[in-house]
């Protein structure tokens, strides 16, 4: 569910188009729920949207999905790495 939802912020990041004047990321994040962490989220409880502050360019992080109840405990993890490849 969180590589979904990680992946689906970045497929929206990337599809505005070069003629759109895209909004600072104060003045995106400002109003929704600030949960602090390694990595801070920002959650959007109208649209059902969790945003994700990538503070940490080409570090590897320890990525852990797991569900610990239900059918069977069921756990899986990679190394993911965040860089920056183009600058719109």
């Amino acid at each position: 569910m969180y590589k979904f939802l990680l992946v689906f912020f970045l497929c929206i990041c990337f599809s505005v188009t070069h003629a759109q004047k895209l909004p600072s990321i104060e003045d995106r994040v400002s109003g929704l729920k600030k949960i602090p962490g390694y990595m801070d989220i920002y959650w959007d409880e109208v649209n059902g949207r969790l945003f994700l502050e990538i503070s940490k360019l080409d570090t590897e992080l320890l990525y852990v999905v797991s569900l610990p109840a239900g059918l069977g405990q069921m756990t899986s993890d990679s190394i993911v790495v965040f860089q920056m490849v183009d600058q719109w």
